[in-house]
This record gives C-alpha cells, structure tokens and sequence, in this order.
C-alpha cells in the first residue's frame, strides 16, 4: 500500500513535469509567435513606405514631365517670336533700302 501510494506519487511527480515543459514549451512557442508577427507587421510598413515612396516618385516624375513640355511649348513661342523679328527686321530693311533709292532718284 506504501509502495502503491509512492509509485502513485511517482507518476503524479512525472505528470507534473510533463505538464510544466508542455507550459514552458507553449510560452516558447507564444513569444516565437509574437515576435514573427512583429517582424511581419515591421516588414508591412517597410513595404506601405516603399509604396509611398513610389507613388510619390511617380507623381515627380509626372510633374517634370509636365514641366518640359511646358518648357518646350515656351520655347517653340519664343522661336516663333524670334522669326516675327526677324521678319519684321528684313521687312523694315527692304523699306529703308527702297527709301535711300527712292530719295536718291529723286
């Protein structure tokens, strides 16, 4: 009965250490849990930065764009204006020379 009651105290013992690592190796496998989430959630951000990051990229990219056909409408007007002057130039040119050769005829 003694030796019934030690054995049933043994096994009890052996339970319980069971018990305790099952415990031990539960929490282990929590934090592992938590930590890959945290990791998992830190490379979400890194990705929704990334993102933005492009976007905004794009939206420069975009804007320069823009910017250079501006710059190059601008200057194909100022080309135009340039040949306007130039027209106008050899125009009053042509006016003065017939001028001269009018008053000299005269």
């Amino acid at each position: 009965s003694a030796q019934a009651a030690a054995a049933a105290a043994q096994t009890a013992a052996a339970a319980e250490a069971r018990a305790n690592m099952a415990s031990l190796a539960a929490a282990a496998a929590s934090q592992e849990t938590a930590e890959a989430e945290a990791r998992a959630s830190a490379s979400e951000a890194r990705a929704e930065a990334a993102e933005t990051r492009a976007t905004e990229f794009s939206a420069g990219l975009n804007k320069a764009s823009a910017e250079l056909q501006a710059a190059v409408a601008r200057a194909a007007a100022a080309e135009s204006g340039i040949e306007v002057c130039r027209a106008a130039v050899a125009e009053s040119t042509a006016a003065e020379a017939s001028g001269q050769q009018a008053a000299s005829q005269a």
